[in-house]
C-alpha cells in the first residue's frame, strides 16, 4: 500500500491515508494540520524544498523524488514521491512508495563494492610490491648466474639444454646460446663424456635424487677436471620435470691433491731411505765392536 497525502502549497498536511499508520506509525489525527517538513530528515529538507519550489513555480509535478521521513519510533524510512500540483486549488497531491529495503540493499552493495575496491587496492599494492621484490630478486639471481664461475645448466626430459649460463663459453669456447634446445650429442661432445653424463641424468630422473660425479674434459684451456652436482627439479605434482647441473672446475684442487700425494710419496721414500741408512750404519758399527771385544778376550 502506498502513502497518499494532500498538502497546501505551504506544506501543511490536509489529509493522509491509513498507510501512514502502517508504514510510519502515525495516525491520521497526528499528521493532519502539521507541516510535512517536520517529518523530513534534516539532511533532506533543503533538497526537498528546492525541488518543491521549482515545480510549483513551473506548475509541474515530479516523479520518483526520494527523501527520508521520520517514523514515530524515531527511525527513518526512504520514500519515493510522485507529486501533482494544482495551483488554482492551492493543493499538492503526493503519492509515496516505501523504498527503504531497496535503499538498504543499495547501501549494503555500495559498502561491499567500496570494501572490495579497498581490498583490491590493498592487494594490488601488495602484488606491486611483491612483483618489484620478485623482479629485483630475479635481477640479483640473473647477475649471480651470469657472473658465477660455475657452469649452471637446466635439462628437460629429452636431455636438451633449456638454460645454460655464460660460464660455459669460458670452459668450452662455445657461446651459451649455441646450447639451447640441443643435447650433448648434438653439440659433438666426446662419446665417453656424453655416455657418462646422460647415464647420470637418467638416474636422477628415475631416482629423483641428486647425484655427484667427477670428469675431465679437454677444452680451450687444455685438460681440466670438474665436479658436477646434478639436482632434480620437481613440479607441483612431485614429478621431476627437469634437472639442474652445477659444474665446478676443480683442476686447481686436483693439482694440489697431486702435489700433496707426490710430497707424501717422496717423504715415504726418504723415510724408507733413512730407516735403511740407520740399519746399515748400525750394522757397520756393530761388526768392528764385536771384533775388538773378541780380540780382548
Amino acid at each position: 500500500m502506498d502513502l497518499m497525502a494532500i498538502a497546501g502549497l505551504d506544506g501543511q498536511i490536509k489529509l493522509v491515508n491509513p498507510a501512514w499508520k502502517k508504514i510510519l506509525g502515525y495516525t491520521q489525527e497526528e499528521l493532519e494540520g502539521k507541516p510535512l517538513y517536520e517529518l523530513i530528515h534534516p539532511d533532506d529538507i533543503q533538497p526537498t524544498l528546492a525541488v518543491f519550489e521549482q515545480k510549483i513555480k513551473s506548475n509541474q509535478g515530479f516523479i520518483g523524488f526520494e527523501n527520508r521521513y521520520r517514523c514515530k519510533d524515531g527511525s527513518y524510512k526512504w520514500l519515493s514521491w510522485d507529486n501533482v500540483t494544482f495551483l488554482e486549488e492551492g493543493l499538492c497531491y503526493g503519492f509515496a512508495h516505501d523504498i527503504t529495503a531497496t535503499k538498504e540493499a543499495e547501501f549494503a552493495l555500495r559498502q561491499l563494492n567500496e570494501e572490495l575496491e579497498h581490498r583490491v587496492k590493498e592487494r594490488t599494492t601488495e602484488l606491486t610490491a611483491l612483483n618489484q621484490a620478485l623482479y629485483q630478486r630475479e635481477e640479483e639471481l640473473e647477475t649471480i648466474l651470469e657472473n658465477t664461475p660455475d657452469v649452471i645448466a637446466r635439462y628437460d626430459k629429452q636431455l636438451r639444454h633449456t638454460y645454460i649460463n655464460p660460464a660455459i663459453e669460458r670452459e668450452t669456447g662455445i657461446p651459451s646460446r649455441e646450447f639451447i634446445g640441443k643435447t650433448l650429442t648434438e653439440l659433438d661432445f666426446p662419446d665417453s663424456l656424453v655416455c657418462c653424463w646422460e647415464s647420470h641424468f637418467r638416474e636422477v630422473f628415475t631416482s629423483q635424487e641428486e647425484r655427484l660425479m667427477e670428469f675431465s674434459f679437454s677444452g680451450r684451456n687444455g685438460i681440466q677436471f670438474y665436479e658436477a652436482r646434478i639436482v632434480p627439479e620437481f613440479s607441483f605434482n612431485d614429478s621431476v620435470d627437469s634437472i639442474l647441473s652445477i659444474v665446478r672446475n676443480i683442476t686447481a684442487r686436483k693439482q694440489a691433491e697431486e702435489e700433496i700425494r707426490s710430497c707424501l710419496e717422496k717423504e715415504k721414500e726418504l723415510s724408507e731411505l733413512r730407516s735403511s741408512f740407520i740399519t746399515m750404519t748400525s750394522h757397520e758399527f756393530r761388526t768392528p765392536l764385536m771384533t775388538i771385544q773378541t780380540s780382548t778376550e
